[in-house]
């Protein structure tokens, strides 16, 4: 699962999960990339050591970028910022303290900040306003049902963000998705997105 972002510069870069021959541990390798798709710099681990997997990456205001991801070893999601020159803002940390599901998701905030969503049960966001600044975990869905999975996480033109999940209810999936402001005070309830009754599960959610 190899996740790519779109740098500053005009470049990109790729993060993927990398396994050593005869290892069962699962390193997070990066390359940063040019305009013109070439090189820059050497590729480097941005979690050498442990098991780490479903990386994702967002490049950040500032021209440096921040990653999550899944530790397999502990169930937890792990993040890490880095500045424009590829040295890490101090080391990799907890994002939730909680046992969760893989996939997380993260998304670039206005003032070099970002925020991560995943779930277990429920989905939630922590934001990350200003570098690693961090506000309290929230708990996007208000549903009791226990199958709220796979969140998607979008930044809106005013410095807010939307994230989009589905749930399983009855044998039926459905999406929703849920509204933030630049603050991250919910704008109003989660909605049901989704108008079809097929099955309807791993959204993907963009700003227009």
């Amino acid at each position: 699962y190899p996740s790519v972002t779109a740098m500053k510069d005009g470049g990109f870069f790729v993060i993927w999960n990398s396994c050593p021959s005869s290892s069962s541990v699962s390193v997070i390798n990066g390359q940063r990339f040019s305009y013109y798709s070439l090189l820059t710099g050497s590729e480097f681990p941005l979690m050498p050591s442990a098991a780490n997997q479903f990386a994702t990456v967002t490049a950040l205001a500032n021209g440096g970028f921040a990653a999550a991801w899944f530790a397999s070893d502990t169930a937890k999601v792990m993040g890490v910022q880095y500045f424009d020159n590829a040295t890490a803002n101090g080391s990799p940390f907890q994002v939730a303290s909680t046992t969760v599901t893989p996939f997380p998701v993260i998304a670039a905030l206005p003032n070099n900040g970002f925020a991560i969503s995943w779930s277990d049960s429920n989905v939630y966001v922590r934001p990350y306003l200003s570098s690693l600044a961090s506000s309290a975990t929230i708990q996007v869905n208000t549903n009791s049902l226990t199958s709220n999975a796979i969140p998607s996480i979008a930044t809106l033109l005013d410095g807010g963000c939307v994230v989009s999940w589905y749930t399983t209810s009855n044998n039926v999936q459905t999406v929703w998705a849920r509204r933030y402001s630049a603050s991250f005070v919910a704008q109003g309830a989660e909605f049901q997105v989704n108008t079809n009754t097929l099955y309807n599960t791993l959204p993907f959610v963009s700003a227009l």
